[in-house]
C-alpha cells in the first residue's frame, strides 16, 4: 500500500479507536517525521489535546504490511500513553532529574501503560500489535549490551515486555548486567 494511505489509514484509526472508548480528542494532529512514535498531550476538564509524532514514511513508496502492522502497534501504544499516564509527576521528574531520568521512567512505564492497554479491553488485538511492534524493534536493531549505562531504559523497556508475556525471541541480556538486582527490583515495582 502507498504510504499516504497508510498515514491516512493510521490517523483514521487513531481517532476510531479513541472515540470507541467513550472519549474525544479536543484537537488532535499529526507529525510524520520522527524516528520513532511518540505523544505529546494534556488533559484539561475532561478535553484531551494532543500531537501524535511516527516515523517518517514516503508517500509515495508502497509500504509492507509488516511496517503498517508497526505503526498500528505504534499508534495503540501511544494512545495508551495518553489513557494511563499521567504526565505530570513525570515531567517533573525530568525537568528536576535530567533527561537520563526521563528516558529511564518511559522503559518503566512503555510495558506498564501497554498491559493496561491489554486489561482494559479497549482494542481486542493489542498483545498482538505489542508484540509485533517490539519483536520487529529487535529484529531490526538488535539487543544492547548489557554493562553500557545508556542501555538501561532500553533494557527495562523489553524485559518489563518480556513480564507482560510477550514472545521475545532474544535472550535477556539482564543476567549480565551490572545493575541486575536494581532493574528487577524496578520492574517488579
Amino acid at each position: 500500500m502507498l504510504g499516504f494511505k497508510i498515514k491516512r489509514g493510521v490517523e483514521a484509526s487513531v481517532e476510531r479507536i479513541f472515540k470507541s472508548t467513550g472519549s474525544e480528542f479536543d484537537k488532535l494532529t499529526f507529525n510524520w517525521s520522527g524516528k520513532t512514535a511518540a505523544v505529546s498531550f494534556s488533559k484539561r476538564s475532561g478535553a484531551v489535546t494532543a500531537r501524535v509524532i511516527f516515523p517518517n514514511i514516503d508517500d509515495n513508496k508502497q509500504i509492507p504490511d509488516s511496517v503498517h502492522h508497526d505503526l498500528v502497534g505504534y499508534a495503540v501504544h501511544e494512545l495508551g500513553h495518553i489513557w494511563f499516564t499521567d504526565n505530570d509527576p513525570w515531567d517533573a521528574a525530568r525537568h528536576t532529574h535530567g533527561a537520563f531520568v526521563g528516558s529511564l521512567i518511559n522503559g518503566l512505564e512503555d510495558p506498564r501503560i501497554e498491559r493496561f492497554v491489554i486489561e482494559s479491553g479497549h482494542v481486542p488485538n493489542a498483545r498482538v500489535l505489542f508484540n509485533h511492534v517490539v519483536n520487529s524493534v529487535l529484529l531490526k536493531s538488535g539487543y544492547v549490551e548489557p554493562d553500557d549505562f545508556k542501555n538501561i531504559p532500553f533494557m527495562l523497556a523489553i524485559e518489563g515486555r518480556r513480564l507482560n508475556g510477550y514472545n521475545i525471541p532474544f535472550p535477556s541480556v539482564l543476567p549480565d548486567s551490572p545493575w541486575r538486582e536494581d532493574l528487577e527490583w524496578a520492574l517488579a515495582q
